[in-house]
């Protein structure tokens, strides 16, 4: 099973950047993620035993449970591409530093039960 831990956002955010994902569509196209399937990925999984799902929500909670609130915030679109296909993205703004934090601790409860860390930018 091909997991990532993810954000999910409030729905302002999610509609302003599915509006941002219909501009991009209409411009270069492609297709816009449905609304719902937004999300702010925080750390890819890749492919995991069934039986390490717990494991993992105990890592993602006990990373949240030392994280104090933060704020983001969408800022711009960018893209990279994957295998052809042109990938938009939003970058975010707001307290990155506290995201690192969260990923790092995040990154650290998961290679405690054998999950390798992922390099790739948040």
């Amino acid at each position: 099973m091909r997991l990532f831990v993810a954000i999910e956002p409030d729905e302002a955010s999610r509609r302003a950047a599915f509006r941002a994902a219909c501009i991009i569509r209409d411009t270069l196209g492609g297709r816009a993620t449905r609304p719902e399937n937004l999300h702010g990925t925080v750390r890819f999984l890749g492919e995991c035993q069934p039986g390490m799902a717990f494991a993992i929500c105990d890592a993602m909670r006990a990373s949240a449970r030392e994280a104090a609130p933060f704020s983001l915030a969408l800022h711009r679109a960018d893209c990279f591409r994957r295998s052809g296909d042109l990938i938009a993205f939003a970058r975010l703004a707001g307290d990155i530093t506290a995201l690192r934090r969260l990923r790092a601790r995040l990154d650290q409860a998961l290679a405690g039960i054998g999950i390798p860390p992922d390099n790739r930018p948040l």
